[in-house]
């Protein structure tokens, strides 16, 4: 085999590893964007629905309350929240 010939061969070689990293990196780009849309469409909800199903709750069961309009028993509450919650933030 002379020296063209492996020449050709290389340079042929060369041109397919070329062809192959870009295949490589438009795939490693299709698997990051997929990572990306399943982060956004899936785990964010997930998250989201910790916050959402409490409050939810809360908010479906204290319409059933049998407060008899008495706002000093609300307000007792509020600020009993109130402190708690300073008292978490110390």
């Amino acid at each position: 085999m002379d020296d063209t010939q492996l020449l050709q061969r290389l340079d042929a070689q060369d041109a397919q590893l070329e062809e192959i990293q870009k295949a490589v990196k438009s795939t490693q780009r299709y698997f990051r964007i997929t990572f990306w849309i399943t982060i956004v469409l899936f785990v964010l909800p997930l998250v989201a629905m910790v916050f959402v199903i409490p409050w939810a709750f809360s908010s479906y069961l204290g319409s059933f309350s049998l407060d008899s309009g008495n706002t000093n028993s609300s307000q007792d509450r509020i600020s009993q929240e109130l402190e708690l919650i300073q008292d978490l933030l110390k």
